[in-house]
């Protein structure tokens, strides 16, 4: 079984051939209590979905994505990100697994 980050990866290879505008969120790694406070300070903020696509796709201003494995659950803060961004015009979803996350971004390229 495919990790997260695995499918996240196959998503970016999928946006690099598309040479779209976008980063991935360093949320999901690993640090101490003193690394985590000194990014806080910086700006980071839990919850921030993993990938962020700055292509103006269909009628959105961009595509926020929140990969999980197939048996991932979205936190709160998680939840509360993906609406903050609806509420300013992205696209902003959970997609559990590669598949899902690149039909979805098919599904608006086809509509821009």
């Amino acid at each position: 079984m495919r990790t997260e980050a695995q499918h996240q990866a196959e998503v970016v290879k999928w946006l690099l051939r598309r040479g779209w505008c976008f980063t991935a969120t360093a949320n999901g790694v690993m640090t101490t209590p003193a690394q985590w406070r000194q990014l806080a300070r910086t700006g980071v903020s839990p919850g921030v979905p993993d990938l962020l696509v700055f292509e103006p796709l269909a009628r959105y201003v961009g595509v926020a994505i929140e990969m999980k494995g197939p048996k991932g659950r979205v936190s709160s803060e998680q939840t509360r990100w993906l609406g903050w961004l609806r509420e300013r015009g992205w696209y902003a979803f959970v997609a559990y697994g590669a598949e899902e996350a690149i039909a979805k971004l098919d599904e608006l390229e086809a509509e821009t």
